[in-house]
């Protein structure tokens, strides 16, 4: 039976990326829906209370379920960083204009770097169940699983945006689309990664 202190460290955590997502969205709400304060509110009250709804059904569901309830968090935690990531991207759209080329690269290298920093604090102090300690190789095989990740983040969305002109479909919202689809990707690829080599519980 989990404890009253885990109870309340999963809530606490699961509050604090709500914030977290409801604050690096509000760039992305700006570029597509223009400035509408209501929009920014209702996220950071929704976001919050949406992210502890989906933690107390994950909870309930799945917490006796190790790896599903593990991937919940790992879950949560990916939202938190699909948000740092649209967050970065859509505040340098909003301050240079640019929507695709060579400047679409750095942008999505920046916003990866931000997403990876989040990544990393969550699922090695709290996603993932393991007694690991903090090592130099546990970090070395982290970094290599995000750089693969790095390189599908990149690559998918200079691809899409270069190579793949929208039909009646905005710029700013089509390196949007280009952004979601290789989220999708990255975050299986990660999970994975992370789960079977990077916190792997090691053998005593």
């Amino acid at each position: 039976m989990p404890t009253k202190m885990t109870l309340s460290r999963d809530y606490k955590n699961t509050l604090i990326l709500g914030l977290i997502i409801a604050i690096f969205l509000i760039p992305t709400e700006r570029n597509l829906a223009g400035q509408h304060p209501i929009v920014y509110i209702a996220g950071l009250i929704g976001f919050p209370l949406l992210s502890l709804l989906g933690m107390w059904i994950g909870k309930t569901l799945f917490e006796r379920f190790q790896a599903v309830f593990e991937f919940v968090k790992f879950g949560l935690t990916g939202v938190g960083n699909t948000a740092i990531n649209f967050g970065v991207v859509n505040t340098f759209v909003l301050i240079t204009g640019v929507t695709s080329g060579k400047e679409v690269i750095l942008f999505t290298t920046v916003a990866f770097l931000c997403g990876l920093a989040n990544s990393y604090y969550w699922n090695s102090h709290w996603s993932f169940k393991n007694d690991n300690p903090r090592t130099v190789t546990e970090f070395i095989k982290y970094a290599t699983i995000t750089v693969i990740g790095l390189l599908l983040n990149t690559g998918i969305v200079y691809t899409i945006t270069r190579f793949t002109p929208p039909a009646g479909i905005s710029p700013k919202l089509w390196i949007n689309i280009a952004n979601l689809v290789q989220t999708l990707v990255v975050m299986f690829w990660n999970f994975f990664g992370f789960r079977l080599i990077v916190f792997a519980k090691q053998k005593k």
